[in-house]
């Protein structure tokens, strides 16, 4: 499927760009996509409707997988439309009508929610030598990660330009910033990496702007925690629920994390994310109200201490056995005083009488 027939699907006596293309589509796509576009709907409209993905790549000096991607990723973008002939020997391309993206949000996460391209060893191998870029990219990761590049780390480094669309000096950079904060780790710098494209960081300016972001209070918090290199993305969405969806105050954040070392003996970013969700869910906002919450909680604690003597409810008899299982009888004491005198007085009647005979 080398050949590739163009035509366009709106009537334009001249190649027109649109704003929507020059303000959102042609800054946010790798540099050949928009050459590519732009040169094939020039074809198009002149008159030369066919064109080979060989000969788009010689023009451009870059390699027909690029071209292929380039047309992929305009599709997706819904800029063209393909379908291929039923010979499957060329493709048919339709350059569409440039449509205003209006919600860019949802396009910047879509490239971390795509799973990472594979590369062959024969494609890596050619790129450095095709794309100066790309060689220049290899190179400063060596120096960034201080080791030479296996084959996986130039497929995780090159995905991120080719797979997130970043650039080859953002990608510098924050390998660069990884580095000099101790973070060497490619898994790490993925994960860094994704965030900045769902981010939109296009530039090495956008890159410094956000990584200033992470100075002042928020760079006491991540050190209250033992962090002391780049924090992660799992990190930085705590600390930003934190400040900007609870509107925690520094005071605050530092109470939950003071809280959550006396009991772990280590803060824990998890443990501590409970510990706002509470006091968030309970409105507490200041120290005072710590307190307070703290002297209610003591409070319930020592009244649970204090068991009541559980009474038998009222006109219900106790519980018998076998021991008291019977009625128990009213003692009549004077009348056993009575009984007694008579006992005593008839014992000493016969003393009496031989007393009197003797």
């Amino acid at each position: 499927m080398n050949e590739i027939n163009l035509s366009v699907g709106f009537n334009c006596p001249f190649v027109a760009l649109p704003c929507a293309f020059t303000d959102y589509f042609m800054q946010k796509c790798k540099p050949v996509y928009a050459l590519i576009y732009i040169y094939s709907l020039r074809r198009c409209q002149s008159g030369s409707a066919a064109v080979t993905n060989g000969e788009l790549a010689e023009i451009f000096q870059v390699l027909e997988t690029d071209v292929h991607n380039a047309w992929s990723y305009w599709e997706k973008e819904g800029l063209v439309s393909i379908s291929a002939d039923a010979s499957d020997e060329s493709m048919n391309v339709k350059f569409l009508q440039v449509q205003e993206k209006t919600e860019k949000k949802e396009e910047k996460a879509r490239f971390a929610s795509e799973p990472r391209p594979h590369y062959t060893a024969e494609e890596l191998a050619v790129y450095p030598k095709e794309c100066k870029e790309i060689e220049r990219l290899f190179k400063q990761a060596e120096q960034s990660l201080a080791k030479l590049l296996t084959y996986h780390d130039m497929n995780v480094i090159f995905g991120f330009y080719d797979w997130l669309h970043l650039s080859v000096d953002v990608i510098i950079f924050m390998l660069s910033y990884c580095a000099e904060n101790g973070k060497r780790d490619l898994r790490y710098a993925e994960k860094t990496a994704m965030d900045w494209a769902d981010r939109g960081i296009d530039s090495v300016e956008a890159a410094e702007e956000y990584v200033k972001s992470f100075s002042g209070e928020y760079k006491e918090i991540y050190k209250a925690f033992g962090q002391t290199g780049y924090p992660t993305a799992t990190q930085r969405k705590y600390v930003e629920k934190w400040k900007s969806e609870y509107n925690f105050t520094g005071q605050m954040i530092f109470a939950a994390i003071d809280r959550c070392a006396t009991n772990l003996g280590k803060p824990k970013f998890n443990y501590v994310d409970k510990i706002l969700d509470d006091w968030f869910i309970k409105n507490i906002k200041t120290a005072e109200g710590i307190e307070a919450e703290d002297d209610a909680h003591i409070k319930k604690k020592t009244e649970e201490k204090i068991t009541p003597v559980k009474k038998a409810p009222a006109g219900r008899p106790g519980k018998k056995n076998r021991f008291i299982n019977y009625s128990q009888r009213e003692i009549d004491y004077s009348s056993m005083e009575k009984m007694e005198r008579e006992y005593l007085i008839n014992s000493l009647e016969p003393q009496s009488h031989q007393a009197d005979g003797a």
